[in-house]
């Protein structure tokens, strides 16, 4: 997914600086990796983290994901959301701002 997101990005001159991951998760079976998961989406950590290192304007932030963990954790960092649809998750549980059945439609959305 990242690739496909930086792909169509590039083309239109926008430049994803870093991409912030957990490699934390409650079931791990790493006792280093396992809980407290503080970093992990819904908690908008790396949002916070990415504010701070990027001087981000957060409410003129955008985040796009296929799950509600994503659209979640943006809505606690005060950002504007885009869910992916996906046949395997649903947005039950969070409504995003936008809908899109296309990662190529991020550039109708995004200005």
């Amino acid at each position: 997914m990242h690739g496909k997101i930086k792909e169509i990005l590039q083309k239109n001159s926008i430049l994803i600086k870093k991409y912030f991951y957990s490699y934390r998760h409650e079931k791990s079976i790493i006792k280093k990796l396992g809980p407290p998961c503080f970093d992990r989406k819904p908690k908008p950590f790396f949002l916070n983290k990415a504010k701070k290192k990027y001087n981000l304007d957060l409410k003129n932030s955008w985040i796009v994901g296929d799950r509600y963990t994503d659209i979640d954790c943006g809505k606690k960092a005060g950002l504007k959301t885009i869910g992916i649809k996906s046949d395997i998750y649903s947005f039950n549980r969070s409504k995003p701002d936008y809908l899109i059945k296309n990662i190529n439609e991020l550039l109708d959305i995004i200005d």
